[in-house]
């Protein structure tokens, strides 16, 4: 359905069980880096780290669109917040590694899934739901459409990434300062370790920031 999209919030769920984010809750930075991005392009936004914060369900009922930021561990819980929202008539889309790896499984919750990186293609997936584009078109997109899946080729991977804003943690609801900051200052690796979703989500290239770059941001 085309429609004005004015406010986009986002939310980091907290795992049910302990999981190794618990001990020191920093954000991750995907969800501040694209709520940056459509800060920048005129949206209203903000995110929502349900280990800092917790989540005030009236304002993601409040949302045009809620985006959900999934890791294995927190998969149970976004799933949870994504039916409860999508049952109220919010729209809501899924990302991260674990809805990348299974697509069909969160589309039982969710109306959206974008798989892999989303920091070229997301501003462009809320633009589509304007409908200035063929939302079939966006790479990575996931949807149902009569009754069966639709999955879009995955976008590569962000080769650049000098070009990814600094991460406006003021975005985060409940931010009073952090003693300790996260820093994004590669992606990918080239090894190929069995259990780990790195080479998988990231790639095996080992990707940098200029070293310029992340002066400036420190």
């Amino acid at each position: 359905m085309k429609r004005k999209i004015r406010r986009v919030l986002f939310v980091e769920p907290r795992s049910p069980d302990y999981h190794v984010y618990e001990r020191y809750p920093l954000p991750r930075l995907g969800t501040i880096i694209l709520a940056t991005s459509l800060k920048e392009a005129g949206y209203e936004t903000g995110v929502f780290v349900e280990s800092i914060s917790g989540i005030d369900f009236d304002e993601l009922l409040s949302a045009d669109l809620v985006a959900i930021s999934t890791i294995t561990p927190t998969a149970t819980r976004g799933y949870e917040l994504a039916r409860v929202l999508k049952e109220e008539g919010v729209t809501v889309v899924m990302g991260g590694p674990h809805v990348s790896f299974l697509p069909d499984e969160a589309l039982r919750y969710c109306d959206y899934v974008i798989r892999g990186e989303a920091d070229e293609v997301f501003l462009r997936f809320v633009r589509a739901l304007e409908g200035e584009e063929d939302i079939g078109k966006i790479p990575g997109v996931c949807y149902m459409k009569d009754g069966k899946i639709i999955k879009s080729e995955v976008m590569p991977r962000c080769n650049n990434l000098n070009n990814l804003p600094f991460p406006d943690f003021s975005l985060i609801r409940g931010y009073r300062g952090f003693s300790i900051y996260p820093m994004m200052r590669s992606r990918g690796c080239p090894y190929d370790c069995t259990f780990c979703s790195v080479t998988r989500m990231f790639g095996r290239k080992y990707r940098f920031m200029d070293n310029e770059r992340v002066i400036r941001e420190i």
